[in-house]
């Protein structure tokens, strides 16, 4: 039986280390169909190096300027439809 495609997007400004922390307990989710989806609101902070590598599962994406909470996570469903 097939099961529904489930998206986790969260949206991260200027908090890598608790974004890679999120991503790690993510991993341990079992349901075969799954996506993850981190999205960059106009950081000052750089992703660290090696983060995309590390979870190469998750899809990143990157918006230009802060577009606030909601703005991002709109940013990440323009990107999926």
């Amino acid at each position: 039986m097939d099961v529904p495609l489930v998206s986790i997007v969260t949206v991260n400004f200027n908090q890598w280390e608790e974004t890679c922390e999120l991503l790690r307990s993510l991993e341990r989710i079992t349901y075969s169909n799954l996506e993850v989806i981190v999205v960059d609101n106009g950081s000052e902070k750089s992703i660290p190096n090696g983060t995309q590598e590390r979870f190469y599962s998750v899809k990143f994406l990157y918006t230009k300027k802060n577009l606030g909470f909601a703005g991002g996570n709109n940013f990440a469903l323009a990107d999926c439809a």
